[in-house]
C-alpha cells in the first residue's frame, strides 16, 4: 500500500510517502504568510503551488495507490461559479469581521445560532463572519465558498467539496441534520446551490483528472481521500473513544477532547471530527491558545533578536522551567492574547502588567511561559467539564517543553503518548481503513 500523505498548513506544507506504513522522508515547503494588524491571510495561489511541488517531491514520480490530505481550519475563500479564487485563503488568526460577527449574532440570537451550528460566530475563528465581511466589500455576483480543501480537490478532481469538519469551521453547517443551515446561507447572500458538496473524510473524496495528475506525477484516477481539519488527522492515531484528548503544542496550543455527540457551548469550538461512513461518527470540543509557539517566536524576534534558534530555544526551555516553579509567585502578568481569542467576540491585546526599570528580557520571557501555563490549566479545566478526561493524553507539536510544562500544571495525573508528525501517520491510517 502506497500512500501520499499532505498536511497543509497555513504557513507551510509536509508531505510523505507511505509504503506499507513506514514514510519515506518527509517534504517541507514553506507558504507566504501574511500577518498585518488585524489581518492574516495565506494567499491561495502560492499555496495550492507549495502543496503540488510538496506532493511531486514527495511521490518522487513513483505510483501511489492513495492521496491523503488535511489541511488548516478555517481558511475561507470565495471564488467565482467556476472555481476562479476571488479571496482567500482568510485564515483562524484574522480578526477583520467583528462587527460582522455581532451583526450575524444580532440575526440570529446567539443560543439559536449555537444550537444550528454548534458556535458562536467568532470572528475569522468561524468562516461565516469572514464571508459577510468579503461580501460587504466585493462585488460578488454568484460565487463558490469553501475552504483550503475544498480549493485543492477542485483542482484535482474538477468537484467543488467539503467534509463534515471543515463544513462546521465555515461556520455553515446545521449540526442537527449535517446539511447546510439555509437561514444563515441566506442571510449571507449565498446561493445554496454553489455550496460544497458533503463529504465524509472517511469516503473517497474523488479521483485524480488527467491535468493534476500530470502536475503532480501520478497517474489519473489515483483516489482521494480526506480534506478534514488537521486536528482530526492527528485523531486517526488514537483508540477513537470519547473522553480521548489531544494536545497539540504548536505555534497555536489545541486542546482538543473527543465526544460521542455536539455539545456546544458558548465558550467551546464544536465540530464533527469528520467521519461517519467507514468510521465512527464522533465530536470535537476543542479549546486553543491563539499564539503560543507564535508568542515565544514574537518574544525571539523581539527580546533575543541577535540569538539563533538553538540559542533562544534554550533559555525559553529555563523561562519554561522557572514559570513552572514560580508560577504562583510571579511579579510579572503577561496576558498572552498576541493574536486575540478563537472563543471571544471582544478581541483582547496581549498585555505585560508590573513592568519596572529593573524588569530584564528574561523576566518578561518568563511571565510569558507563565502566562501561557495558566491559560492552558483554564482552558483543560473548561474542556473537563464536558466530558471526562481519559487517563492517556496524546501529544503532538513542536513546542514540547511548554507542553510538558502546561500538562504538568493541570490538576490530576495523566499518562502522556507522544505522536510522531501525527498528522501525516494519522491520514495513512486513514487511507487504509478505506482503500
Amino acid at each position: 500500500m502506497r500512500v501520499l500523505a499532505i498536511d497543509v498548513g497555513s504557513s507551510s506544507v509536509k508531505a510523505t510517502l507511505f509504503v506499507d506504513s513506514r514514510p519515506r522522508g518527509i517534504v517541507r515547503h514553506p507558504v507566504p504568510f501574511h500577518y498585518d494588524g488585524l489581518r492574516a491571510q495565506t494567499p491561495a495561489g502560492p499555496l495550492i503551488s507549495a502543496v503540488e511541488a510538496a506532493a511531486r517531491d514527495a511521490a518522487g514520480g513513483r505510483s501511489v495507490d492513495v492521496v491523503a490530505i488535511d489541511t488548516f481550519s478555517p481558511g475561507v475563500i470565495v471564488a467565482d461559479s467556476h472555481g476562479r479564487v476571488l479571496a482567500g485563503c482568510i485564515t483562524h488568526q484574522d480578526r477583520r469581521s467583528v462587527e460582522q460577527a455581532r451583526a450575524i449574532e444580532a440575526e440570529f440570537g446567539e443560543r439559536n445560532l449555537i444550537a444550528a451550528t454548534g458556535n458562536r460566530p467568532f470572528p475569522g475563528g468561524i468562516g461565516s463572519t469572514t464571508l459577510l465581511w468579503l461580501r460587504e466589500r466585493l462585488k460578488l455576483g454568484a460565487c463558490r465558498v469553501g475552504q483550503p480543501s475544498t480549493l485543492l480537490l477542485h483542482h484535482w478532481t474538477g468537484e467543488w467539496l467539503i467534509d463534515p469538519s471543515q463544513a462546521a469551521f465555515l461556520g455553515l453547517l446545521d449540526i442537527r441534520t449535517g446539511q447546510w443551515f439555509e437561514p444563515l446561507v441566506e442571510f449571507l447572500g449565498l446561493d445554496a446551490g454553489l455550496l460544497p458538496r458533503i463529504v465524509p473524510a472517511d469516503a473517497v473524496a474523488g479521483r485524480l483528472a488527467a491535468g493534476a495528475a500530470r502536475r503532480l506525477g501520478l497517474k489519473a484516477g489515483t483516489p482521494i481521500v480526506g480534506g478534514c481539519v488537521d486536528t482530526s488527522a492527528a485523531f486517526f492515531n488514537t483508540p477513537l473513544v470519547p473522553g480521548t484528548l489531544l494536545h497539540n503544542s504548536g505555534s497555536t496550543d489545541v486542546l482538543a477532547l473527543l465526544l460521542k455527540g455536539p455539545q456546544p457551548a458558548a465558550d467551546i469550538l464544536m465540530r464533527p471530527l469528520g467521519t461517519g461512513q467507514t468510521m465512527p461518527a464522533l465530536w470535537l470540543a476543542a479549546s486553543t491558545i491563539a499564539a503560543a509557539g507564535a508568542a515565544c517566536e514574537w518574544a525571539h524576534q523581539t527580546f533575543f533578536r541577535e540569538m539563533d534558534a538553538g540559542q533562544f530555544h534554550k533559555v525559553l526551555g529555563q523561562s519554561v522551567a522557572r514559570a513552572s516553579r514560580e508560577r504562583s509567585a510571579a511579579v510579572l502578568r503577561f496576558l498572552p492574547t498576541l493574536a486575540g481569542d478563537r472563543t471571544s467576540m471582544d478581541q483582547t491585546r496581549g498585555a505585560i502588567e508590573g513592568i519596572t526599570l529593573s524588569t530584564t528580557r528574561e523576566d518578561i520571557l518568563g511571565s510569558l511561559a507563565a502566562g501561557l501555563i495558566a491559560e492552558s490549566v483554564k482552558r483543560y479545566g473548561r474542556l473537563s467539564q464536558v466530558q471526562r478526561v481519559s487517563a492517556t493524553v496524546f501529544t503532538t507539536g513542536g513546542n514540547k517543553a511548554l507542553g510538558r510544562a502546561m500538562r504538568r500544571a493541570w490538576p490530576g495525573r495523566h499518562k502522556t503518548r507522544a505522536l510522531e508528525e501525527a498528522n501525516l501517520t494519522g491520514l495513512n491510517r486513514l487511507a487504509c481503513q478505506i482503500v
